[in-house]
């Protein structure tokens, strides 16, 4: 089975988070992985004891029904040596695999059920709300002042252990299907008459117990299929009862033995080539259904996915006793049909189904929502119609993921779904009114493949829809014209074939020549057929075009980096081992990580006289000529002046640091840090700490852009650059500290962010960290810049931080230069690269005296 999350996460507790996610199978993993892709804090709430969904209690000789390539997991791949069609230990192993390789076991809580789930009023402070929030990146509240009731509304969520969770956005993940499904009229024949044994589908694992039994299996879809025939291998007898029309039961591999792909995936061939080609496959491996007695009506893939090799063989050599017509009635263990017959069994399997997630009665915890959705006030259970098969256009804030019907695979839809949700939630995509909304659901009912369905994917088309709101495809509407140009364009080009045919037909054919000349009829159809090519062609390269704009990735937000997969202790210990072997010094005058040789201490502390002069041994470093020599002195050691010599190098260049650094030697990262701050931290009405502040530039920007915090504080180690950062009047409490002396001189769970850029550099003590979660508010964001050559010296501490769930990785910026009018090395190949790195604190720290 698939492991249970983790226990002990403060992130699990917590009583608001971004996202709240109602499920913990497939569809509520990858909508967990992908919010955390994006740096979106999404929990996840499962109601069984294990992660997984299904597959933690399916049947023993369940398969796949879908190619394993269609069947795969966001960004995890299968383990070697897996089949094409794995069965059910190899989908858990994979599962599995999924949770640990992406870090979700902390993400949701299991044994806890979703009681209800409504949106309601903002009514508390808005100063609280946004201490409570300060982690939502899509937030923008500069224009609300910090005693404005908050008129907007949120979701309350229940839950079974009296909890009660607050989230922006929901996001229900309960997939497909929901409870089994009885018919009454099955259930009043079997249960009241019926004397041997009766068990649903969702009750069978596997038939060592039908031994020496007569099994009847009552229904014609998937499980009944799969059922029927593993029953095939132990009973004495089994049969089935279908009521309706067959379905077609697609083999999982083809005629010469090549595994079959069933999946729709958005491409250019529309459905009546796909069912043609199924067609053959069929006739190909089957032959003619008909001798089978279960030829179905319609098309192919206009139905339900059923698979199975071993079905039609099994039917044909008598294994499997098919009975069209259903049920008639039961009496003792006599079964009669609607066709008179009547037979004696020992045990019954119903095979009637579950209830689906398109049905208001799936989602009880939605039901005052819910209610207005329906169509009619007296409809008893409404049939939800969803914009793009994820949305409801009269539900504010609430998508649905992992809905999937048809020929398309589940796993691929929940991330496409899950994607389209986070470009909504993030703002890249928003939503269009609910009016719009609606006249795309009767849009795309109309589509006979739907029946009704908008959750149905096997067409193409419609699945093109769904890769356009998920951003992986620029337009969907140039990829349909392309489509159906290059449809107009084979047609073109099949009717110029003809008239080419019939034009040389007539001038070869002395027959035909000399009767068309008794007729005096004059055929010339080659400039027919050449304007037909030529339009062929046209139509063509129109289409290729089309589609070429069109299947270009469309917009989405940044993927942000993640921590690498189960981080624990060895792995930590492992990192901590290699950078006390090859440890890089923050103190010492080194060169990056990637450099042959490295500085000594004596060359880094000689002063630079030229703009392009470096002490031996160091590569070139060119700057302005202009730049003071106190700057020209720091920025010759790379900006890794000793230790010992920091405070008092920065004393003395302090009243040139700003001219120096910003304009003549172009210090990148500072503005990198303030419109990261701002977008995962907006500062209006929050407290901020600023450490390493130097001469106040970080809050300087910001406020520059109009933009204020309720509070910004300030520590550094130079009083030099205090007394500028001090002028600027800005910040309130200002501390001239060694960040390396703890505890720092600001009281726990103070503040609701912080930036630090560029100081690290200076400090060897990886345990500062301990502080920057200490001072911080449970939800507070950290935004820290770390220098290619200096976060070496910090992963081990990072790691171990979020293994313990003290913080956990929201972003990472590229890589990026820090210093752009600089050059390090002939041919700037000892260059600072840095990126910023965004944390978000999850736990509550200890009171300490200060």
């Amino acid at each position: 089975m698939c492991p249970p999350p983790a226990s002990g996460n403060a992130n699990a507790h917590a009583s608001r988070h971004q996202v709240v996610v109602i499920g913990g199978g497939i569809a509520g993993l990858t909508a967990v992985k992908v919010c955390q892709d994006h740096g979106i804090d999404a929990h996840a709430f499962e109601r069984t004891e294990h992660v997984g969904g299904v597959w933690n209690h399916t049947y023993k000789n369940v398969r796949l029904q879908q190619h394993k390539d269609d069947f795969r997991l966001s960004g995890t791949e299968w383990h070697p040596g897996v089949k094409d069609f794995p069965d059910a230990k190899a989908v858990e192993a994979y599962i599995g695999k999924f949770v640990r390789e992406h870090n979700l076991r902390g993400k949701v809580s299991v044994g806890v059920e979703v009681v209800a789930a409504t949106r309601v009023e903002k009514t508390t402070d808005s100063r609280e709300s946004r201490e409570t929030n300060a982690h939502q990146p899509y937030s923008n509240d500069a224009e609300k002042t910090s005693t404005t009731k908050e008129k907007e509304k949120e979701w309350k969520i229940e839950l079974s252990d009296g909890r009660v969770v607050r989230a922006e956005h929901l996001v229900v993940a309960t997939g497909a299907l929901g409870k089994p499904k009885i018919a009454a009229d099955a259930s009043a024949m079997f249960d009241d008459s019926f004397v041997g044994e009766t068990l649903h589908s969702s009750e069978y694992y596997d038939a060592e117990r039908f031994h020496g039994k007569d099994v009847l299996v009552v229904g014609g879809g998937s499980s009944a299929v799969e059922i029927a025939v593993d029953l095939a291998r132990a009973a004495d007898s089994t049969t089935m009862s279908i009521r309706g029309d067959p379905d077609w039961v697609f083999p999982r591999h083809g005629a010469f033995g090549e595994s079959l792909r069933l999946c729709g995936g958005g491409d250019d061939a529309p459905l009546w080539v796909r069912n043609l080609r199924a067609r053959a496959t069929f006739r190909l491996k089957h032959g003619k259904l008909a001798r089978y007695g279960m030829q179905p009506k319609g098309a192919p893939l206009n139905r339900r996915i059923v698979v199975s090799d071993e079905f039609y063989p099994l039917i044909k050599h008598g294994a499997i006793h098919v009975n069209r017509g259903g049920v008639k009635s039961v009496a003792g263990d006599v079964v009669t049909f609607q066709d008179g017959s009547k037979r004696r069994f020992d045990a019954v399997v119903l095979c009637t189904g579950y209830d689906v997630a398109t049905s208001a009665s799936a989602h009880p915890y939605l039901k005052e929502h819910l209610a207005s959705v329906a169509r009619n006030a007296s409809e008893v259970d409404a049939n939800l119609q969803f914009y793009l098969g994820c949305f409801l256009p009269d539900v504010e804030r609430c998508s649905f993921v992992g809905g999937c019907f048809g020929f398309a695979a589940v796993p691929r839809i929940a991330e496409l779904q899950a994607k389209a949700a986070v470009n909504v939630i993030m703002g890249v995509r928003p939503l269009p009114d609910a009016e719009t909304q609606r006249r795309h659901i009767r849009r795309a009912l109309a589509f006979h493949v739907q029946r009704g369905n908008t959750n149905v994917y096997t067409a193409n088309a419609y699945y093109r829809e769904l890769l356009e709101a998920a951003g992986e495809m620029r337009s969907a509407g140039a990829v349909h014209l392309g489509v159906k140009a290059k449809g107009l364009g084979a047609v073109a080009g099949v009717l110029g074939l003809c008239a080419k045919a019939v034009h040389a037909a007539c001038h070869r054919s002395r027959r035909i020549k000399n009767r068309l000349e008794r007729q005096n009829v004059h055929v010339d159809l080659g400039p027919a057929a050449q304007a037909l090519g030529a339009s062929a062609a046209a139509l063509f390269a129109a289409g290729s075009v089309l589609s070429r704009f069109g299947r270009a990735k469309g917009a989405t937000p940044e993927v942000v980096s993640q921590m690498p997969p189960e981080t624990g202790e060895k792995a930590v210990a492992a990192i901590a081992k290699h950078n006390a072997t090859h440890h890089i010094h923050t103190s010492d005058s080194v060169l990056s990580m990637g450099s042959i040789g490295a500085e000594s201490s004596a060359s880094s502390r000689a002063s630079s006289e030229g703009s392009s002069r470096a002490s031996p041994g160091s590569p070139a470093i060119k700057m302005a000529e202009d730049t003071t020599s106190e700057g020209q002195k720091i920025a010759a050691s790379r900006f890794k002046t000793p230790k010992e010599e920091v405070k008092d190098a920065y004393e003395k260049w302090a009243d040139a640091y700003e001219h120096d650094s910003l304009e003549k030697l172009g210090f990148a990262s500072p503005k990198v840090c303030v419109d990261t701050f701002l977008k995962f931290c907006p500062p209006q009405g929050k407290d901020v700490l600023d450490i390493g502040a130097g001469t106040g530039v970080l809050a300087n920007m910001i406020c520059q852009r109009g933009i204020k915090a309720r509070r910004f504080d300030a520590m550094d180690l130079s009083p030099g650059m205090l007394k500028h950062l001090v002028k600027k009047g800005i910040y309130d409490k200002v501390e001239a500290h060694d960040m390396s002396k703890y505890p720092w001189p600001f009281p726990s769970n103070k503040y609701d962010g912080s930036m630090c850029n560029g100081v690290l550099i200076y400090v060897d003590d990886p345990n500062c960290l301990d502080e920057f979660v200490r001072v911080m508010k449970p939800g507070g964001i950290c935004v820290i810049m770390f220098r290619h050559d200096g976060y070496p010296d910090y992963e081990a501490k990072d790691l171990s931080l979020r293994r313990l769930g003290k913080w956990e990785l929201v972003h990472k910026t590229p890589d990026q230069r820090n210093f752009n009018n600089m050059e390090f090395g002939e041919n700037n190949e000892e260059d600072v690269i840095f990126n910023q790195w965004v944390f978000r604190v999850l736990e509550n720290s200890a009171d300490v005296e200060l």
